[in-house]
């Protein structure tokens, strides 16, 4: 039973780290009744290359007291999203597709093949 959502998607590059969309999708999963983590919420420090590995040491222990993780529009583009997702399916945790804009907007991820930066290095 899934009671924490861990929430996933991308934030270098995107103004203000894409914090509006991370605050939107918490707000409406505990609008329904969940426990959210939300790596946008406590921290002002802005997404970059420079934070990425710190970011991730810290996040990814987060992401494993959650029983599931919601991943936002254009997850798949995100090298710290793909992350959190493979970390997610490693560990047997249900990964959904959240929908912005449509009254049922949680949706399972269907299987897949995340490809990480040293596969694709590797085929190369």
């Amino acid at each position: 039973m899934t009671n924490k959502f861990y929430i996933a998607g991308p934030m270098r590059g995107i103004p203000n780290s894409n914090r509006s969309t991370f605050t939107e999708a918490a707000q409406r999963l505990r609008g329904a009744g969940y426990e959210v983590f939300s790596p946008a919420e406590g921290s002002d420090e802005p997404a970059t290359d420079e934070t990425f590995t710190g970011a991730m040491r810290a996040l990814l222990p987060e992401l494993l007291k959650c029983d599931a993780v919601a991943v936002l529009p254009g997850w798949a583009k995100s090298e710290g999203a793909k992350l959190e997702v493979l970390v997610a399916i490693s560990t047997g945790k249900p990964v959904y597709v959240y929908y912005q804009h449509r009254p049922q907007y949680l949706e399972q991820l269907p299987t897949l093949k995340i490809v990480t930066r040293a596969e694709a290095l590797s085929n190369g």
